[in-house]
């Protein structure tokens, strides 16, 4: 499927962190004009045959990228921070450092650096810092 930008341009190289994608739907052909549509374009992904009934409608799908609002990045980069912290450490390691942090000052200050290593990782995806 096609993927385009706001500005109806088309994007060769989409990722995730750019937006989320709106699937919409364009009527091509009814049952009743199905068969004047040559076979390669409906072989394509960009087209969709549905069921209607009894007959079949056949779509042109379109994909378009809506570009993330600040407060859906922010979540998105704390969500991303949680999770590259969650491959070293446990819910429950983290709560006990932060705990202990006073007597295992050592154990703190690396999970703290791990932590801190997380949020500029998780900035560069989805903040553009």
């Amino acid at each position: 499927m096609k993927i385009y930008n706001e500005q109806k341009e088309l994007m060769t190289n989409y990722d995730k962190t750019q937006g989320k994608i709106k699937i919409e739907r364009t009527l091509v052909a009814t049952y009743d004009n199905y068969k004047a549509i040559p076979e390669e374009y409906l072989k394509g992904e960009d087209y969709v045959i549905s069921p209607n009934g009894k007959a079949f409608d056949v779509f042109y799908r379109v994909a378009t990228v809506i570009p993330y609002t600040a407060e859906e990045k922010q979540a998105l980069y704390e969500k991303e921070v949680e999770k590259l912290i969650r491959k070293k450490y446990t819910l429950s390691q983290e709560l006990s450092i932060l705990r202990q942090r006073d007597t295992k000052v050592e154990e703190f200050d690396e999970y703290n650096a791990c932590a801190e290593e997380c949020k500029v990782k998780a900035k560069a995806l989805y903040k553009g810092d």
